[in-house]
C-alpha cells in the first residue's frame, strides 16, 4: 500500500502509488456491494442557546449525502433514516460553544425520535472560552428513525452561542 507521505492529488512518489490509489477509488465508487451509506451535515451560522435550556441543533449544510438523510429546509435539525435502510449506524456529533460567563457548563445530546438517547458533559468554560465538545452513538435504526443533535448550558447567565456544529450518520452493517 502508498506510503503515508505519498501526496495521493498530484502522484508524487510513484505513478504506480498515484494508479493505485485510483483503481481503489474507482472501484468502490462503481462496486454496489462496497459503498458509503450516510450524510455529514453542518451549520455555518452561530445559533444562540438561552441559559439552562435544551436547544436543538440546525444543519444548513451537506457535506455528503448519499440517500437523501438530511433537507436543508424542512426539519432541517434531522437526519432521518430512508425506507430500506435500517441498520447499525454510528452518529458522531460535534460542536463548539462561545462563552461569554465566567462559569458555563456545556453538554452536547444526540436525540433519537425526539428522545434524548446519549449525553455527552464537557468540562466548565469561562468567559471568553471555546468549548469544543464531541460525542458518538452506535445504534441500530430503521427506516422512519431520526437523530438530531442538541446543546445545552448550565449558566448563570441569559445565554450561549453554538459557533460550529457537525453532524454525520454511517450505516456500518444492514
Amino acid at each position: 500500500f502508498p506510503s503515508h507521505d505519498m501526496d495521493y492529488s498530484t502522484g508524487t512518489g510513484g505513478t504506480t502509488n498515484k494508479t493505485l490509489v485510483s483503481s481503489l477509488t474507482a472501484g468502490l465508487a462503481t462496486n454496489n456491494d462496497v459503498r458509503y451509506i450516510g450524510c455529514v451535515v453542518s451549520n455555518s451560522t452561530a445559533q444562540v442557546i438561552n441559559g439552562n435550556a435544551i436547544a436543538i441543533l440546525n444543519f444548513n449544510s451537506e457535506t455528503i449525502d448519499t440517500d437523501s438523510f438530511h433537507n436543508n429546509t424542512t426539519n432541517n435539525s434531522r437526519i432521518t433514516i430512508p425506507t430500506g435502510l435500517g441498520g447499525m449506524y454510528l452518529i458522531i456529533g460535534t460542536a463548539t460553544t462561545s462563552t461569554t460567563t465566567a462559569y458555563n457548563k456545556n453538554s452536547i445530546l444526540i436525540f433519537r425520535n425526539g428522545v434524548a438517547a446519549v449525553r455527552n458533559d464537557t468540562s466548565i468554560g469561562g468567559n471568553g472560552v471555546d468549548v469544543g465538545m464531541n460525542i458518538s452513538y452506535l445504534t441500530a435504526l430503521q427506516a422512519g428513525d431520526y437523530i438530531e443533535l442538541a446543546a445545552f448550558c448550565q449558566s448563570f447567565w441569559s445565554q450561549n452561542q453554538v459557533i460550529g456544529q457537525t453532524l454525520s450518520l454511517t450505516r456500518i452493517a444492514p
